[in-house]
């Protein structure tokens, strides 16, 4: 799927293809240089690629972006891949992984009965929110027992509620919560330095940042505690390579729209770079492949209940969404429109209100916020906080 760097563009699909599932990190590596030969071909220029922690894509992007950048004369960008990967050749690409999928990964670690999350003195636990239930009503932080049942892994929605400010301030009250308010705060912070709207670009880096210190900290502390280890007491190593990697991804993000506007007000005849109103990093995710799988699967006729297909029936459903997808968009931009008033499509007014509130969103990124930004100090600052 392809997602336009532009509020109120719909995702669309560029790819589909048969697999038997045995294909490598470097089959992933050819196909994303395969694209962006085709769309330099078309004047297009991808900014960079998101998956949803897939092993095979997650070391693509640590081949391709985990190389070491060093800016100024700070260390905490000179990390290196863990994989050895030492060329350069795609220092400018840009990768993600789905802010979702961290939430729920999260989530899920801590919903576990069996897994330890020891901090020093202090431990991670269930069943501190268990106490919390007990202690305060529902409308004080919204949580529900459903919310803290790990059978749905995918519940998003779940784990926002979990790391609400409400939550995290209550849970202050509760005696030796300390480490499931530590490990709340690092969730919500990696959750909202890509999901929330209204952040701005210091805060972003700040929060990611300050999570990757955290992490590294208590990473560090567990491997030199002979009592436990990282596979059974700390986050998975997939979610923690996750984070580092979204946390590069800003800086790179930052760096690549700092550099388009400060050439663009060089050369104002310019209209070929990137501008300020599209850095929209809520559209920066794997969720279009998920929205698109979702609707593939419900795309059926009434009292039919198969849910599997083959690839030409895919193909052709997802001309069909398509279809859909541009006559919602068309209803949707043109509210101004007399015909608007005439022509209605039921179907799909709830869904349309859902699907694209997000993609509608405006940046509230200004030329000024991206120039004026002072990189060192903001993670300096995380990592002094950390």
């Amino acid at each position: 799927m392809a997602q336009p760097s532009l509020p109120g563009a719909l995702s669309f699909c560029i790819s589909i293809f048969g697999t038997n599932n045995h294909f490598s990190f470097t089959d992933v590596n050819n196909r994303w240089e395969k694209m962006i030969q085709m769309a330099s071909n078309q004047n297009i220029h991808v900014l960079g690629f998101s998956s949803d922690g897939d092993p095979r894509l997650l070391k693509a992007m640590l081949y391709r972006c985990m190389v070491q950048e060093p800016v100024s004369e700070c260390l905490w960008l000179k990390l290196g891949s863990p994989l050895g990967y030492n060329s350069t050749s795609h220092k400018h690409q840009i990768c993600i992984q789905d802010t979702t999928y961290i939430g729920t990964k999260l989530r899920t670690r801590l919903l576990k009965p069996s897994v330890v999350l020891p901090m020093g003195r202090y431990a991670a636990s269930l069943t501190h929110f268990q106490c919390l239930i007990d202690s305060y009503s529902k409308d004080k932080h919204f949580l529900t027992k459903s919310d803290l049942n790990s059978i749905d892994k995918m519940n998003f929605r779940a784990a926002e509620k979990m790391c609400s400010d409400n939550v995290i301030e209550f849970m202050k009250s509760i005696p030796d919560t300390n480490g499931t308010v530590a490990y709340l705060s690092i969730m919500q912070f990696v959750i909202s330095a890509f999901n929330d709207h209204n952040i701005s670009i210091k805060d972003s880096i700040y929060k990611l940042w300050f999570a990757v210190f955290f992490l590294r900290k208590w990473k560090l502390w567990i491997t030199s505690n002979k009592s436990y280890s990282c596979t059974a007491n700390f986050i998975s190593i997939n979610s923690y390579h996750c984070i580092k990697i979204n946390a590069h991804a800003i800086i790179k993000l930052v760096n690549t729209f700092k550099t388009s506007v400060l050439n663009i007000e060089k050369e104002p005849n310019n209209t070929s770079g990137l501008i300020p109103s599209m850095f929209v990093p809520w559209l920066y995710s794997s969720q279009p492949c998920e929205q698109l799988f979702r609707t593939t699967r419900s795309l059926t006729s009434t009292f039919n209940t198969a849910v599997n297909f083959s690839i030409k029936e895919l193909m052709n459903r997802v001309k069909r969404i398509e279809m859909l997808n541009s006559i919602s968009n068309d209803l949707g931009n043109s509210k101004n429109n007399e015909e608007n008033d005439i022509y209605k499509f039921p179907r799909n007014i709830k869904q349309t209100s859902m699907s694209t509130s997000v993609s509608r969103s405006l940046s509230n990124i200004t030329s000024d916020m991206l120039t004026s930004l002072n990189l060192n100090s903001t993670i300096n600052n995380a990592f002094d906080d950390c």
